[in-house]
């Protein structure tokens, strides 16, 4: 069932089988929004293992793929790694416009105090959240 693949996405991903899929088979598994993976870059790396499997033809379709990636959700590493294999520079990687989190993928926060760079009122400090 494909329930069952989304829930257990990291050991699906790991199968021979996984290889196999054909483009619109990967696009529509990439799609959905109950993967359980830990990280966006987790969903990058699995499309680059498929690509990578058949290079030489599969290279081709990594910026359809990437409609699949949520680009707001990548690391600025796996983000620069993802397009360093782009096979035209001239064209632009194209994202996925979706938001939404995939299940079991946390967003961390952090919090960025600014104090002694700005003059504020006596004991209040400004601060502005960081996602990563």
């Amino acid at each position: 069932s494909r329930r069952y693949m989304a829930s257990r996405f990291s050991e699906v991903v790991l199968q021979p089988s996984f290889l196999q899929l054909s483009l619109s088979q990967l696009q529509l598994f990439l799609d959905r929004d109950d993967l359980i993976t830990h990280s966006e870059d987790d969903v990058v790396h699995a499309a680059l293992r498929w690509v990578e499997f058949n290079q030489e033809k599969r290279i081709q379709h990594l910026p359809a793929l990437c409609r699949s990636l949520r680009h707001s959700f990548i690391t600025s590493k796996t983000c620069k790694e993802l397009e360093s294999k782009c096979p035209s520079r001239k064209r632009k990687l194209v994202y996925s416009n979706s938001k939404t989190q995939r299940q079991g993928q946390m967003r961390r926060e952090a919090l960025i105090f600014f104090k002694d760079i700005f003059k504020y009122s006596a004991g209040q400090d400004r601060c502005a959240p960081c996602f990563d």
